[in-house]
Order: structure tokens, then C-alpha cells, then sequence
């Protein structure tokens, strides 16, 4: 998975571990970070199924600003577990995914 350098430091400065060995980078990150990871590319995921923009993304969901998406997106910041739920719960309903 290709993560930006911004992305990267902020990883870093919250307890990532960055190594580099033989000209490869790798990441280490702890289970705080996985989780984050893991939820940034559910949160892609959804996007990408209902063919929307981030843009476009927030707006239908009632205003969310753009920045917040990317940072979801990116795993710069973590989209709480239940408004994970919500979001797919309210998508489905207007049969978006």
C-alpha cells in the first residue's frame, strides 16, 4: 500500500517505526495504527462503491468536510467504529452501496 510521506511523519510521530533496509522502506506500526489502516481503506472502499467523489462523499453525508474524508481516507485520523456503522447503514438505505 503506497501511503504519502504526510501521512507517513504522522504515523511516526504517534509511535510508527520507519526502517530502511537495501533500499526498501518499511513501516512499522502498532495495533492502534493497523486499526487505522484498516478503517481508511473501509472508509475508500464505500466511497469507491457509491462512485462518488470525497467531495460529494461528505456532502451526502450531511456535511462532512472534505479534509475530514482525506484524512479517513489516508489514515491520518480514524473514523469512529460507530459512525463507521452509520454511514453504511444510511448508504444502504438510500441504496447508494
Amino acid at each position: 500500500m503506497k501511503i504519502s510521506e504526510e501521512t507517513i511523519e504522522k504515523m511516526i510521530s504517534a509511535g510508527a517505526k520507519r526502517w530502511t533496509k537495501g533500499g526498501h522502506d518499511s513501516l512499522y506500526l502498532n495495533a492502534e495504527q493497523l486499526g487505522m489502516m484498516d478503517i481508511a481503506s473501509e472508509i475508500k472502499s464505500i466511497r469507491l462503491r457509491t462512485g462518488l467523489t470525497q467531495t460529494e462523499f461528505g456532502q451526502r453525508l450531511g456535511g462532512i468536510p472534505l479534509r475530514t474524508i482525506q484524512n479517513w481516507e489516508y489514515g491520518a485520523r480514524k473514523c469512529p467504529d460507530y459512525l463507521l456503522g452509520l454511514i453504511e447503514y444510511k448508504l444502504q438505505k438510500e441504496n447508494l452501496i
